[in-house]
């Protein structure tokens, strides 16, 4: 009778796992808190109150917050467009012209 073998983990796990406890620890357990928090009564005494409530949500809804949701979502928007196009054309503009279409490593590698 043998014993079963044993099933070695990965080597990357040991590698992933200070990644995903310092994102566990610094952006899922804060952006979580954000939203549990904005589900309770605001109070201008207290950090927090624990009635639950969706005030907060329906008055996302109102006429002025979505004015300016929608311009905040539009600049957005727009300022990723001319940087996705400053930043798609830039390399373009900026290699050796008569160089064809060699990579980089090559044409960073030559003297002229």
């Amino acid at each position: 009778m043998n014993p079963a073998p044993q099933r070695q983990r990965p080597y990357w796990t040991a590698l992933v796992l200070p990644l995903a406890l310092y994102l566990l620890v610094f952006l899922v357990i804060p952006f979580a808190n954000i939203i549990v928090l904005s589900f309770y009564t605001y109070s201008p005494t207290r950090i927090w109150t624990p009635e639950l409530t969706t005030a907060n949500y329906v008055d996302l809804l109102d006429a002025s917050f979505l004015t300016v949701l929608l311009r905040t979502l539009r600049l957005g928007l727009f300022c990723t467009v001319i940087c996705v196009l400053f930043g798609y054309r830039s390399p373009i503009f900026s290699r050796v012209p008569g160089d064809g279409w060699r990579s980089s490593a090559s044409s960073s590698s030559s003297c002229r």
